[in-house]
């Protein structure tokens, strides 16, 4: 089978061969069952309850774990660590800049952005997009 010289040159045959598919997948839908998520969730915010607590040991007071501002203010205030890279509204508290320093509390913060994350792009709010139980996706194939 030779490709039409009007394609782009990126499209392959395969490409061509799994249009059907992908249009299948769209129309299906993945299930989901929102009652297998309900437990997933309340042990997502477990374990987040527990990284804050634990974040709140290794500072030595309460503060807004998920809240940039009063970890910044923890950080690079309170706990006097190295101060990272600079943002327009203050010191960063980015993945990469807490992961470069070196304090028991930063374990726990990371912890507790993580189990967020899940819980909050995931866990909770697939049953949000479901339609009939299923997840009706935009599958693209030449994207990650």
């Amino acid at each position: 089978m030779t490709l039409s010289p009007s394609l782009p040159p990126h499209v392959s045959l395969v490409d061509l061969c799994s249009i059907p598919w992908i249009i299948q997948m769209e129309r299906d839908g993945m299930k989901i069952d929102k009652d297998e998520l309900r437990p997933l969730s309340d042990y997502l915010t477990e374990k987040q309850i527990e990284s804050q607590f634990k974040a709140w040991v290794e500072a030595g007071n309460p503060f807004k774990v998920g809240s940039t501002e009063e970890v910044a203010r923890l950080l690079f205030e309170t706990l006097k660590v190295p101060t990272g890279k600079r943002t327009a509204t203050g010191f960063s508290v980015d993945e990469e800049t807490l992961s470069s320093i070196k304090h028991p509390v930063i374990e726990h913060i990371l912890a507790f952005r993580g189990y967020q994350k899940l819980r909050g792009t995931y866990v909770d709010a697939l049953p949000r997009w479901a339609k009939n139980g299923r997840i009706h996706p935009d599958w693209r194939s030449t994207r990650t």
